[in-house]
């Protein structure tokens, strides 16, 4: 069964069926992925009683028109058959989804391509990093970590602060293979100022995410115009841009150029080592 909640068990599983927003207006909802490393300045926006996890088969090839790119599906064994299991082919992993709202990702080495255009900026340390302004929601999907280490700092925040929705936390990626590891850590000054405090907007988009268990079973794919506040004049503007880069989330930004793209292959080298 899918587990909702960080304290709690008690969600339905998810089976994988047809899309049901094909006929959606929106944007096709991308997924948070840091390259070796680099750090994101995060709001959480899903409530600790609404991350999802579940088991995964990882890097299964996925086609879409001419590119085949790789991704991580669930696995629909407990609704009885799960295709992937019969094949034995991708290995499994227990992973956790939430939504977060993205401030800015800070490159360690200038991406190749990206959604927004990168400047070169130093950190709050005088670290030089390459920075892409987002702002926007994304989900974040990742592994539980060695020891379920990562999913357990998510699961600290949530009991110490009975929420996940407070401040800002930076959310930074390290090292490579079976090396790469992740940290949490709250931006010390949302804490002591007002923006401690979720912005009234972005806690009404939070209400109105597609749901984080149908996007996990492949349902969902996009945030409707209206849940992102853009109105149906502004939607048409938008979608004329965002086709240029409307590539699918997986694909690896270091080789866009690539037929077969496999983002996460240095994380993957040994999965049942590292998990």
């Amino acid at each position: 069964m899918s587990n909702k909640g960080l304290t709690q068990k008690s969600a339905p599983a998810a089976s994988v069926s047809v899309v049901e927003d094909r006929d959606v207006q929106g944007l096709f909802i991308k997924k948070l992925q840091l390259q070796e490393g680099a750090k994101a300045i995060v709001r959480f926006l899903t409530d600790g009683r609404d991350v999802i996890d579940d088991t995964f088969h990882r890097q299964v090839p996925k086609q879409v028109k001419t590119t085949i790119f790789k991704t991580d599906v669930l696995c629909t064994r407990p609704n009885g058959s799960c295709k992937h299991c019969d094949e034995g082919l991708y290995k499994t992993a227990k992973m956790f989804l939430t939504w977060v709202w993205v401030e800015k990702i800070f490159y360690k080495n200038k991406p190749n391509a990206q959604y927004n255009p990168t400047t070169l900026e130093k950190d709050d340390e005088g670290s030089e990093y390459w920075v892409e302004e987002v702002n926007g929601p994304m989900v974040w999907q990742q592994t539980m970590g060695k020891g379920f280490y990562l999913y357990n700092q998510l699961t600290s925040i949530y009991r110490q602060n009975k929420s996940l929705r407070i401040g800002k936390f930076t959310i930074s990626r390290t090292g490579s293979g079976i090396d790469t590891t992740y940290s949490i850590m709250p931006v010390m000054s949302s804490f002591t100022t007002d923006e401690r405090h979720m912005p009234d907007e972005l806690v009404a988009m939070s209400e109105n995410l597609p749901d984080l268990e149908k996007f996990a079973a492949g349902k969902l794919t996009k945030i409707p115009f209206s849940v992102l506040g853009i109105s149906p004049e502004d939607s048409q503007k938008v979608q004329k841009v965002t086709t240029k880069r409307s590539v699918p989330q997986e694909l690896d930004d270091d080789d866009l150029t690539s037929k077969l793209v496999d983002p996460l292959a240095d994380e993957l080298d040994d999965i049942s080592t590292i998990f």
